[in-house]
């Protein structure tokens, strides 16, 4: 059942048996530098430097879909060029004391279409696609699911169709399922000093990079499904307010990056490491024995942590991408993907290793 027509919020219950009806989620973080010790006299501060990411009209600016920002049609009921199905409305969350602009609802607790079932589709087709444009893409919504959302057997899916002819005809598809990660953000993400009154939803993007299976692949159905609801109370729904898709670099394209990889123990003599502090250790590739004042991209498998072997655990993971549409640590647009060698630099101290951050994955 497509959703033309929206009810009102009091014409629809929830399983709680409470009146529908939005309520502001506020978050407060705080960013401090956090320590851990590994042994008595060394411990190692993590310090992060967090840029903060805003829907922009970047998202349109770079993104194939004409409205990634979900912006009204004009009977204001549906986003222009999107289709909804099932436990899904449509509104302007300023209405509702959430300063986000216009999002998609979709309830896990709220049977819109009264079929008995918690579930619901958005989606939306992109079309005119050549080989030529490249064939590696990235769809990404932005979103936010509310404390009291629930699904059983992880049903949030992130979906892409495939289609040639013009999309009439369909040649297969792919999807991941979100809800884990969701999940995991709710634990990990918690900020201990945060009034927990004021709830653990936030805003998130959500990724799935993908390749076109075939190069005949000439269109592309978009959709986010919820399926097996099973929230609970007024707070229950997974808010979508971006939505987009984007060309991105391939990954055998993308340059190389330094050598060594810790998943490998290194074949070295304990005799011939230097010690740094607790169980790291330098290993020292040249005559020239003097303790690096920081360790970078070009130097990590040199820093050696001793446990059953030793393992170079930062080796090949200093680098990162700022990718075409975040915003950088000053604020301005990157214009497109940057390799960014520097993304993670360790410095030492005369008691600490101090870890200096720019957190781009």
């Amino acid at each position: 059942m497509i959703n033309t027509s929206p009810a009102t919020d009091a014409s629809i219950q929830r399983k709680s048996g409470k009146d529908l009806h939005m309520r502001s989620t506020v978050v407060s973080a705080s960013c401090t530098p956090a320590g851990f010790r590994f042994c008595n006299q060394f411990s190692v501060i993590a310090v992060l430097l967090l840029s903060c990411l805003r829907p922009t009209d970047a998202v349109a600016q770079s993104s194939l879909i004409p409205n990634s920002l979900l912006q009204p049609n004009e009977t204001q009921e549906l986003p222009e060029g999107f289709q909804i199905q099932g436990d899904v409305w449509y509104r302007r969350l300023d209405d509702f004391g959430e300063h986000s602009g216009w999002a998609v609802r979709m309830f896990s607790a709220a049977d819109i279409d009264q079929n008995d079932s918690y579930s619901g589709r958005l989606s939306t087709t992109v079309s005119g696609l050549t080989p030529e444009q490249g064939r590696w893409f990235r769809f990404r919504i932005q979103a936010m699911a509310e404390d009291g959302f629930a699904v059983e057997q992880d049903e949030l899916f992130l979906q892409v169709e495939f289609f040639r002819d013009n999309g009439s005809n369909s040649l297969d598809a792919i999807s991941t399922r979100i809800y884990p990660q969701i999940e995991r953000e709710r634990s990990d993400l918690l900020d201990p000093g945060t009034n927990r009154e004021l709830g653990k939803a936030h805003w998130r993007s959500y990724d799935l990079d993908f390749r076109t299976p075939f190069p005949e692949v000439d269109t592309l159905k978009l959709s986010v499904m919820v399926g097996r609801g099973s929230g609970s109370g007024d707070n229950s729904e997974f808010m979508i307010n971006e939505f987009s898709l984007t060309p991105i670099t391939p990954a055998l394209q993308q340059p190389a990056i330094s050598a060594g990889d810790n998943a490998l123990p290194l074949q070295l003599s304990e005799q011939a490491l230097i010690p740094v502090g607790g169980r790291w250790y330098f290993n020292p590739t040249t005559s020239d024995q003097t303790l690096p004042k920081q360790f970078d991209a070009g130097n990590a498998d040199q820093l050696i942590y001793l446990s059953e072997r030793p393992v170079a655990p930062f080796a090949g993971n200093m680098t990162g991408w700022l990718r075409k549409g975040f915003l950088d640590i000053n604020g301005k647009l990157a214009q497109q993907d940057q390799f960014i060698e520097d993304n993670l630099v360790i410095e030492l101290t005369s008691e600490h290793l101090v870890l200096h951050s720019k957190n781009l994955p």
